[in-house]
């Protein structure tokens, strides 16, 4: 193996991670917006989420991949 061959593999591999990066970025700002659509503040930790509409009274609980709303 060439150093050539090496900097090729290295480029690619670091193109693949970046990649994946970026889509899993844009799914999780895909799931933040949607998760708090219709409520007025919402926030999100490690684990869960929690989305408050005062307006409404409602409150929506998400902890893990299960969601409850509240009302």
């Amino acid at each position: 193996m060439t150093v050539s061959t090496f900097l090729i593999l290295l480029a690619l591999g670091t193109a693949v991670l970046v990649a994946f990066a970026v889509n899993r970025a844009d799914r999780l700002r895909n799931q933040r917006e949607v998760f708090g659509r219709e409520f007025d503040r919402f926030y999100f930790g490690r684990q869960g989420a929690l989305a408050i509409s005062i307006e409404r009274s409602r409150l929506k609980i998400r902890v893990g991949r299960t969601v409850k709303i509240y009302r």
